[in-house]
């Protein structure tokens, strides 16, 4: 009995993980989305190739810095418009690059099997997944808030 108690909150565990991995990369499509085609580096949907297994480890460094720039184009073009201030697009020249790619690297060292390094690899990867997303969020509700719709 102990046994079936276990995998059920294995996979209970799995599922949640899975379901905020779903509303993460829908974050990131978002995004995308929102972003003038002309400014955007990515299609929304690519955003979903990082759920291929190990392809999307690396895979994700060209998407975190594929949204960090599309992110700049669009805040670059909207200070045009007076969106936002110029200087506050020149001091964050790749917007959400950073936490992007703090996340993107202890993510590819989660290969590394050590008992110990495991769970420091895994505390850093959610740390910085919340940071990250809290920064993309941001700067989305930025685009929508200059976004005219017709």
């Amino acid at each position: 009995m102990p046994e079936k108690i276990e995998i059920v909150i294995g996979l209970s565990v799995l599922a949640v993980f899975f379901l905020f991995v779903v509303l993460f990369l829908l974050q990131q499509q978002r995004l995308l989305r929102d972003i003038r085609p002309e400014n955007r580096l990515m299609p929304p949907g690519n955003v979903w190739l990082q759920l291929i297994p190990f392809y999307g480890l690396f895979f994700q460094f060209k998407v975190v810095a594929q949204i960090a720039d599309s992110i700049r184009n669009e805040l670059t073009v909207s200070t045009d418009n007076n969106w936002l201030d110029a200087a506050q697009v020149a001091a964050n020249e790749r917007p959400t690059y950073n936490r992007g790619i703090t996340l993107a690297v202890p993510s590819c060292c989660s290969l590394i099997r050590l008992p110990i390094l495991e769970n420091i690899i895994a505390l850093a990867i959610i740390i910085w997944w919340i940071l990250y997303w809290i920064e993309l969020r941001k700067y989305h509700q930025q685009i929508k808030q200059g976004i005219v719709t017709i």
